[in-house]
């Protein structure tokens, strides 16, 4: 009897340790395709309403053609977006996107979606959007 528990233990400790091993492998998963991100916003001219979008593939092979959005939320006025074309990129490549809108952008709040209409099939969608404010004065 106390040897089958022994048996029965040893198994447990081993089923164990092969869960603990695959847990860890499952951490360091890398992006097998591709992978839209917004990677930043920059402020051109904000008194002109001018900015660009930066879309960074961060994924481990090519995209397809996407699409960009920002939505702005300017202080004195209603939400408004634009949308723009992004080609398809590269593993790791970067591509700033001009976007104007005809009005004053200072300390609006913006958020800014890559591939907003999942062209590109991703691990996940949680990592495409970017907001933030603007940093304008008045």
């Amino acid at each position: 009897m106390i040897a089958k528990k022994i048996v029965v233990l040893m198994f447990m400790l081993a089923l164990g340790a092969i869960a603990a091993q695959a847990q860890g492998t499952l951490s360091k998963t890398t992006i097998q395709g591709p992978d839209l991100i917004t990677d930043g916003v920059r402020e051109l001219d904000l008194n002109n309403g001018k900015l660009e979008v930066a879309v960074h593939n961060i994924g481990q092979k090519a995209s397809v053609k996407s699409m960009v959005r920002i939505t702005v939320t300017p202080t004195d006025s209603l939400q408004t977006s634009q949308s723009k074309d992004v080609k398809a990129l590269q593993p790791d490549e970067v591509i700033w996107i001009p976007i104007s809108f005809d009005k004053p952008l200072n300390l609006a709040k913006y958020c800014a979606i890559a591939d907003v209409l999942k062209q590109n099939t991703e691990i996940s969608e949680k990592n495409n959007q970017k907001c933030g404010q603007f940093s304008g004065k008045p």
